[in-house]
């Protein structure tokens, strides 16, 4: 066991890998209705950067604050606070603000294993509804379902 090259392959190559990981870098944060930047106690909202994961994961009932290895933290005035998230890629993540949001304006920040995004403010409103849609930027049909998470359609009616 003393010489054996797997231990020592295996070694290098999470050093390796750990050393390569980059930085998350935040750019927009908007609804997840619409994209549009009003977001409010409660609120789906999507995320947008680069290497904000590592890959792409869907969260599940009930929903984590990591997926992959990603999370985003809202800086609420002195209070922080880890975000359920539905969904993370390297490109995008959703998640759900918590209905205690006390501020009109928070910040935002995404942490993995690469590092901490900078802070990116939203402004925060007292409501904000929206339909998630088909076509999937908040101007086409809202996405309805049956108890069997069939889209409602015209022949699914």
């Amino acid at each position: 066991m003393k010489n054996s090259p797997f231990v020592l392959t295996a070694l290098v190559l999470t050093v390796a890998s750990a050393a390569f990981a980059q930085a998350p870098v935040l750019s927009q944060v908007g609804n997840a209705g619409d994209y549009s930047i009003t977001a409010a106690p409660g609120g789906l909202i999507s995320l947008f950067g680069t290497n904000l994961a590592t890959g792409t994961a869907v969260g599940t009932a009930p929903l984590q604050n990591s997926l992959l290895g990603s999370s985003v933290q809202v800086l609420d005035g002195a209070n922080t606070q880890d975000l359920p998230l539905w969904f993370v890629s390297a490109g995008q993540i959703n998640a759900q603000l918590p209905y205690t949001i006390a501020s009109s304006t928070v910040q935002l920040r995404v942490t993995t294993s690469g590092g901490t995004s900078g802070l990116l403010p939203v402004n925060i409103v007292p409501r904000a509804p929206r339909f998630l849609t088909i076509t999937e930027d908040g101007l086409g049909r809202p996405v309805v379902t049956k108890s069997d998470y069939s889209v409602v359609n015209r022949s699914n009616a």
